[in-house]
């Protein structure tokens, strides 16, 4: 059995559209913190005054015999931060924002994670790695939780060592 999860086609749109806008705020639904790294349920960027893309997990699955996780990670672009975050629950939803400075992105990779045992195998996209100007890595996003959780990372030294451990499915630049 074989089980591959991939960002669905109609998500790379959105990230095509991330290319050349400028991110100047993140919104995250926070699940907990640890140093500088950031877990969240899931993350919106805010592109121009009022265009956000929101990243997050939405499906999870597992093999039948093995239990081999996989998660599809989803790219979406949503009317507002609050939007970003509307649920179907009555708890209230604590949103945090972090100001940036500025950066233009300029390059998005994609990276995939495949594993297999017996006659079970999964490949699902499990990171973004977000490039600005001047090649300033903004952000690594990894989705590898299964609670739904994605994890950011902003030091460049950890994004590279979690990078490692994942194949480079393709990279998305400006024409």
């Amino acid at each position: 059995m074989k089980i591959e999860y991939r960002i669905p086609q109609d998500d790379y749109i959105n990230i095509e559209g991330l290319i050349g806008g400028t991110i100047s705020s993140l919104y995250y639904q926070k699940s907990s913190g640890f140093g500088e790294d950031i877990v969240a349920h899931m993350v919106a960027l805010k592109i121009q005054e009022e265009s956000y893309i929101r990243i997050c997990t939405d499906e999870w699955s597992d093999t039948y015999k093995e239990a081999i996780d996989c998660y599809r990670l989803r790219v979406q672009k949503v009317e507002n931060a609050a939007y970003a975050f509307k649920s179907n629950t009555k708890v209230p939803v604590e949103i945090e924002n972090v100001s940036l400075q500025p950066i233009i992105i300029k390059k998005i990779d994609i990276y995939k994670f495949k594993d297999s045992e017996g006659d079970e195998s999964v490949i699902y996209d499990v990171a973004l790695l977000l490039i600005g100007d001047q090649n300033r890595v903004l952000l690594g996003i990894e989705n590898t939780s299964i609670a739904g959780d994605i994890y950011l990372y902003c030091e460049q030294w950890k994004i590279e060592e979690k990078l490692k451990q994942y194949g480079h499915v393709r990279s998305i630049t400006s024409a």
